[in-house]
């Protein structure tokens, strides 16, 4: 590919990847959306692989790191999430079983504690509770597992 030809794409991109760091799946989509051929696509990618700009597995860490750590986002979100990004499959699910466990359970708890504010939640404030965590990706077990530890009554239907 021709340093030129780089440049031009490079420049369409620029907006694209400012946003956030981008998978070569999301950057090669976005490219064919804009009506570059396929094969200047295909250029393109190898030669921001070769030249740092895109990095899938960096893309990959630092996303998982951020869901995990910051946004305190469940297994089934990240999952999912990775999935429509175009991560590997097969990859995906390895570090979904390498997860630490505890920190995961912590990051459960931690939205529930930082939810349910009063000592004695109303049914609804729980339920919306539970909803938000099985949203965010946690299951269902965990979160009345975390109630019953915390001492929150569940409703008679969670039960």
């Amino acid at each position: 590919m021709e340093d030129l030809e780089y440049l031009q794409i490079l420049q369409i991109t620029k907006k694209f990847f400012k946003a956030r760091d981008r998978t070569s799946e999301e950057v090669r989509s976005f490219l064919v959306s804009k009506g570059i051929p396929i094969e200047v696509v295909a250029d393109f990618l190898g030669e921001a692989k070769q030249r740092g700009l895109l990095n899938d597995n960096r893309v990959f860490e630092n996303s998982l790191d951020l869901a995990l750590t910051t946004k305190k986002k469940g297994p089934n979100r990240i999952l999912h999430e990775f999935l429509e990004r175009g991560f590997e499959e097969a990859k995906i699910l390895q570090s979904m079983e390498d997860l630490p466990k505890d920190v995961v359970r912590e990051n459960c708890k931690f939205l529930i504690e930082k939810r349910i504010l009063s000592k004695s939640p109303s049914k609804k404030e729980i339920f919306n509770c539970i909803q938000m965590l099985i949203q965010k990706g946690y299951e269902e077990e965990m979160v009345f597992s975390l109630f019953r530890e915390i001492n929150i009554p569940l409703p008679p239907e969670y039960e």
